[in-house]
């Protein structure tokens, strides 16, 4: 939910920008007395007003402005070098799925799983054979690279799809 904030003064004179909730544990405190009654009316559970009031008691305004309940979910990557290998390694052996594609790399000394594999494909569009494929004509016709026996053969597969 997104707060509302609403000019106040307080004792000295400034405004000060309230949000929703800062009302909600105001108004709760003066005007009601019964806390399920007051959640009732306002429309929030026990549990949020008590946490809430338990910010402005700690932190006061700014408690309640700059609180975010959501933290940030940082992906699990694998480091770019590795990242690298993978789409090499695709463009070379187009054929190979992810179990196989991982297999052949820990023989490299990269060690990645299937699904960290299928991660990278799915970031760079590469998740299927067709689109790997794809990625090979225009690797071919970008940098003019000359094809192995497994890409050409790869290649002629096309056909079917």
């Amino acid at each position: 939910m997104r707060p509302l904030f609403l000019p106040l003064k307080n004792g000295l004179g400034h405004n000060l920008m309230l949000s929703f909730w800062e009302i909600v544990v105001r108004r709760t405190k003066r005007c009601i007395s019964i806390v399920s009654k007051a959640c009732k009316v306002m429309g929030v559970s026990r549990d949020t007003l008590y946490r809430y009031q338990e910010l402005v008691k700690t932190g006061g305004i700014d408690a309640l402005i700059n609180h975010s309940l959501i933290t940030p979910n940082m992906k699990n990557r694998v480091d770019n070098e590795t990242e690298q290998v993978v789409l090499k390694y695709v463009i070379d052996f187009p054929a190979h799925g992810q179990a196989r594609t991982s297999n052949e790399l820990r023989t490299l000394e990269v060690f990645i799983s299937p699904s960290g594999v299928r991660s990278i494909w799915l970031r760079n569009d590469l998740e299927n054979f067709k689109k790997r494929l794809i990625a090979l004509e225009k690797k071919v016709y970008e940098n003019g690279i000359i094809l192995t026996d497994d890409q050409v053969a790869a290649l002629q597969l096309i056909k079917f799809f």
